[in-house]
C-alpha cells in the first residue's frame, strides 16, 4: 500500500490543507524555482529542494540548497511532510516509486497542476502583495476574454468553410485532438468544433446576427463530418473535469472550488444531466455540455436535419457513414477509434493513413493524477447511472449489452448515493 497520499484536489479546495506543513519542492528547473517564490510570498515556507540531477545538488535556488532524494531520510517533523512535484507528468511515477523507497511514513504530495490552481483559486487569501493579487486578476480578466476571442475564433472558422472541407465536429473528449492532427499531417482542409449551433446563442448580440449568417452559408455547402461518442460516464468526468485544464475556463473552475468540495460539484453536474438543470452553473455553458446524446440533436440535427439515430449504426464495426445531398458523416465510437481509423480516414481522405498516432493522452497531461484521484472517489448517484444505463434507448443505440455490461462492471462499486 501506498504511503503518499495526493492532495490535489484539498489544496485547491481549502486552503488550510497546506499550511503548517514540512514542505519539500520536488523539482529545480523554472517550475520549481516559480513554486517556491510564490510559496513564499504567501509566507508558506519550503525546508527542502530536492531534484534527481546530479549536476543540481548543492546550487542555490531562490535561497534554497538542491539536496539529493537520498538526503530526504533526515528530514524531521515527517508527519506533515508535504512533497510538491514540480516535475513534467510522465516523471512523477518514477518520482513516486523513489518516494516510496526513501521515506518509511505516510506522507502528502502535490503535483504542479494541484500547487498552481492553489494559487489560482486562493490569491486573495494567500497574498498581501498588492501587486500579486492584481496579477491573479487581470490574469482571470484575460481568461474571459480569450474565452470570448475563442468564441469569435470558431465564428471566424465557420465562415471559412468551403466546398469539401472536413469538420471534425462533436463533444468533448471523445478523441478529436487526434484525429485532427492526423488529418493535419495530411495537409487536409480541416476544422475542429465542439459547438457550433450552440455557440451562437453564447455571444453578445452583436454577434448573434453574423452567426445566424454564417450558419446559413455553412448549411449549403457540400462538407464531411467526423463525429464520434464515448461511454457517458467516462465522456462526463472528462468533460467536467476540463474546468481545470485551461486559462479560459478558469471561470468554472472559481465556481467549483467556492464550496470547496468538487465531489459536491459533480454532484450538481450529475443533477443537470439527468434533469437538465443549469441554473447553479455560470453563463456560457451550452445546453449540450451535459448528457453527450442530446448534442446530436443541437450540432446536427439542428443545422442540416439529419437525426443520426434515424440511421443504422453498427454496433459491432464501431462506426457507420451517412450519406445525404449536402453532408455525409462518420460516426464512430471512441471505444473502437484504433479499429476504424482506417474506414475514418478513407472518408476523410480517400485512402488510408500509414500510422494513427494518438493525441492528448490523459498520462501526458499536468491534471493526470488529480483526475485519476476523483475518478476513483467519486461517487455516482443510482439516478445518473440509470438515466444513461436503464431504457436509455440512445446509448443502446450505440452500445451491445455486453459492452453495457462492461462499462458498468467499472462503476458498480462507485454507485452509492440517492437522494
Amino acid at each position: 500500500m501506498s504511503k503518499g497520499i495526493l492532495v490535489d484536489l484539498n489544496i485547491m479546495g481549502n486552503l488550510k490543507c497546506i499550511k503548517n506543513k514540512t514542505i519539500v519542492v520536488w523539482g529545480a528547473g523554472d517550475k520549481g524555482k516559480y513554486v517556491i517564490k510564490m510559496l513564499k510570498k504567501a509566507g508558506i515556507s519550503v525546508l527542502y529542494v530536492c531534484d534527481s540531477n546530479v549536476k543540481l545538488w548543492g546550487v542555490e535556488i531562490e535561497g534554497q540548497i538542491v539536496i539529493s532524494p537520498f538526503e530526504l531520510c533526515r528530514i524531521g517533523n515527517r508527519g506533515k511532510l508535504c512533497i510538491v512535484l514540480c516535475t513534467m507528468p510522465g516523471s512523477n511515477p518514477a518520482i513516486r516509486k523513489t518516494l516510496e523507497q526513501i521515506i518509511d511514513v505516510k506522507y502528502e504530495y502535490a503535483t504542479y497542476f494541484g500547487i498552481i490552481n492553489l494559487f489560482r483559486f486562493h490569491y486573495e487569501a494567500l497574498f498581501r502583495d498588492e501587486y500579486i493579487k492584481c496579477s491573479f486578476r487581470i490574469e482571470k480578466e484575460i481568461g474571459k476574454l480569450e474565452y470570448q476571442q475563442l468564441i469569435l475564433q470558431r465564428l471566424n472558422n465557420v465562415c471559412k468553410v468551403r466546398d469539401e472541407d472536413i469538420l471534425v465536429l462533436q463533444p468533448g473528449k471523445v478523441g478529436s485532438i487526434s484525429i485532427m492532427a492526423n488529418l493535419m499531417r495530411e495537409g487536409c482542409s480541416v476544422y475542429h468544433f465542439h459547438y457550433i449551433y450552440s455557440w451562437a446563442g453564447i455571444l453578445q448580440e452583436e454577434y448573434r446576427k453574423i452567426w445566424e449568417t454564417a450558419l446559413k452559408n455553412l448549411k449549403v455547402k457540400k462538407i464531411k463530418i467526423i463525429t464520434g461518442v464515448r461511454e457517458p460516464i467516462a465522456r462526463d468526468f472528462a468533460a467536467f473535469f476540463e474546468a481545470f485544464s485551461e486559462k479560459n475556463n478558469i471561470r468554472r473552475g472559481d465556481w467549483i472550488f467556492r464550496c470547496g468540495d468538487v465531489y459536491k460539484v459533480f454532484r450538481q453536474y450529475m443533477e443537470m444531466v439527468v434533469h437538465g438543470d443549469y441554473r447553479p452553473w455560470n453563463d456560457g455553458i451550452p445546453e449540450v455540455w451535459g448528457d453527450e446524446f442530446i448534442w446530436f440533436d443541437k450540432e446536427i440535427k439542428e443545422l442540416w436535419g439529419i437525426d443520426v439515430y434515424q440511421y443504422p449504426f453498427d454496433k459491432e464495426n464501431g462506426y457507420t457513414v451517412i450519406y445525404s445531398e449536402k453532408v455525409d458523416i462518420f460516426l464512430y465510437k471512441s471505444e473502437r477509434l484504433n479499429d476504424v481509423s482506417e474506414k475514418l480516414y478513407e472518408f476523410a481522405l480517400g485512402y488510408p493513413i500509414p500510422e494513427f498516432v494518438i493525441e492528448n493522452r490523459a498520462e501526458d497531461s499536468w491534471r493526470n493524477e488529480a483526475y485519476q484521484e476523483f475518478k476513483r472517489n467519486v461517487v455516482l448517484s443510482p439516478d445518473y447511472v440509470e438515466h444513461y444505463y436503464k431504457d436509455n434507448k440512445r446509448m443502446d443505440f450505440f452500445y451491445t449489452k455486453e459492452e453495457k455490461e462492461g462499462f458498468l462492471k467499472k462503476w458498480e462499486n462507485q454507485i452509492g448515493w440517492k437522494e
